[in-house]
């Protein structure tokens, strides 16, 4: 059916992408990846191969001054998932589908609603993870309002648990009914721009997971908080960020935070940074506290090295937290069609292990781009990382004891259309 309704589609959008009316608009994207993935720390073992790839199709529709639709189809898939050549796998999924309001009743708000990505300031905190082949959206509404500055406010479903009852008999209803089973996502993000090269973002947002533990209590009910700026001063820009969180998880409460401090100097063709990330951990003797903060919705590849190590915060930092010291180093000529970058992480936790380890390691990212041309960019990155006393505990196994030096390289291409 999932394959039906995409050639219904496609079908579709090829003609009205033919015809007069301005109004509609047909975009499409295919994002190919081939990576050599070498990141277990161990020579003995084989390094996996294998291609990604997401294709993405979108119709979009201007109503009446005041109304826009809007529908992303997307396939997303491993090369050679399928059982047999003669198989498909129906992964075909509604990537983005919404409709966006211009102040209804003349109320100064524009509201969006439905499935959607989300992007906000420097995709730290909310991001829609471009990089993976999949990528992040959500369910839900935005409410936006500019008076003298631009103010999303959203409500999200991340998960329901509930089953749909359509039809409202007394058998589905009981003194319970699992109100607990949905987990959403409450919050806001109010960005103000001045002189065009200074800006402060606020935001705040609520974590509600309405599963009961075996006291009773909400599995996670937390709020995260925090501001970032960006500003340039000439050829020297600086970016800073922080954010806090309270609440409860379970039994415990949460107090935990991040810090974010970045310096860029651009000379000729060259930009040259250095900054610093601080992700705080739990103290592995503490019982009573939380203290690991949770980068849950952020595109942590952008941040935490290219290597994808510590995508899923706090889980890959066993809740010890993260210090990153980094260095960066790009080349963007003029009038070429190609740049290239180069990054060095220095990996610690931010609480010692049980056994008073604190390293995970270091991390060299290069990154090459060649713009073939102005829809399509090719990309080769390869990377190494040496592992410190944390990543060998915890990647090695009975039968190897993984100390080598991991290393990942991939040659992708993005077309748009």
């Amino acid at each position: 059916m999932k394959k039906i309704f995409f050639f219904v589609i496609l079908m579709y959008a090829s003609n009205i992408a033919k015809s007069e009316d301005a109004g509609w608009i047909l975009a499409g994207q295919l994002q190919l990846r081939t990576e050599v993935d070498g990141r277990d720390f161990s020579n003995k073992t084989r390094a996996i191969n294998y291609t990604n790839m997401r294709t993405r199709l979108s119709v979009a529709k201007s109503l009446f001054d005041n109304l826009n639709f809007f529908v992303q189809i997307q396939d997303s898939r491993i090369f050679g998932s399928e059982p047999t050549t003669l198989s498909s796998t129906y992964n075909i999924d509604l990537h983005q589908a919404y409709i966006s309001m211009k102040e209804p009743l003349g109320i100064p708000v524009n509201i969006k609603a439905g499935r959607f990505e989300m992007n906000y300031g420097t995709q730290r905190f909310i991001g829609a993870v471009g990089w993976n082949y999949v990528g992040r959206s959500f369910d839900g509404v935005v409410l936006t309002a500019e008076p003298w500055v631009k103010l999303d406010v959203f409500a999200l479903t991340l998960k329901n648990l509930q089953e749909y009852i359509s039809n409202a008999g007394p058998q589905y209803y009981h003194d319970k009914l699992a109100s607990s089973s949905i987990y959403s996502l409450y919050g806001f993000w109010a960005k103000k721009e001045f002189e065009k090269s200074h800006i402060v973002d606020l935001f705040g947002y609520w974590e509600q997971n309405r599963v009961k533990t075996s006291s009773d209590k909400p599995l996670l009910s937390m709020g995260t908080f925090g501001t970032n700026y960006n500003g340039a001063f000439g050829d020297f820009s600086t970016m800073f960020e922080a954010a806090y969180q309270l609440g409860s998880t379970g039994d415990k409460d949460i107090s935990a935070y991040l810090a974010s401090l970045q310096f860029n100097y651009k000379i000729n063709t060259f930009s040259i940074g250095a900054g610093a990330d601080i992700l705080s951990g739990t103290d592995p003797e503490e019982t009573e506290t939380y203290n690991t903060f949770a980068a849950s919705y952020g595109t942590n590849h952008k941040f935490y090295g290219y290597m994808d190590y510590f995508i899923n915060i706090p889980g890959n930092t066993n809740n010890l937290g993260l210090r990153d010291i980094y260095a960066m180093l790009k080349w963007l000529p003029k009038e070429s069609d190609f740049n290239a970058s180069a990054d060095f992480h220095i990996f610690n936790s931010t609480q010692n292990s049980h056994d008073n380890k604190n390293s995970f390691g270091n991390e060299l990212d290069l990154t090459l781009n060649y713009k073939f041309n102005n829809s399509t960019v090719i990309t080769w990155g390869g990377s190494i990382f040496i592992p410190g006393d944390l990543m060998k505990t915890a990647f090695s196994t009975a039968k190897y004891q993984k100390e080598d030096t991991g290393f990942w390289t991939y040659l992708m291409i993005q077309a748009n259309i």
